[in-house]
């Protein structure tokens, strides 16, 4: 069995408008975390990989499919 499995720097299209998306380790903000309630600070959620579009923005979660 072969995992699907990316690595940093990986390209794919973007879900949302077909642009090229990069893996990335970026920091979540507000807008892709909707349980985060107006008493939280931004800072204190952990960078983590995630999908961001070049031409959209759109940002994904890389669950799973980071190697470590």
């Amino acid at each position: 069995m072969q995992l699907n499995v990316s690595r940093l720097g990986d390209s794919k299209p973007c879900v949302v408008c077909g642009g090229v998306t990069i893996l990335r380790i970026v920091q979540p903000s507000l807008a892709t975390l909707g349980w985060v309630d107006d008493r939280s600070i931004p800072y204190d959620i952990p960078s983590m990989p995630m999908w961001q579009c070049e031409d959209c923005d759109e940002r994904q979660p890389a669950d799973h499919e980071v190697e470590a």
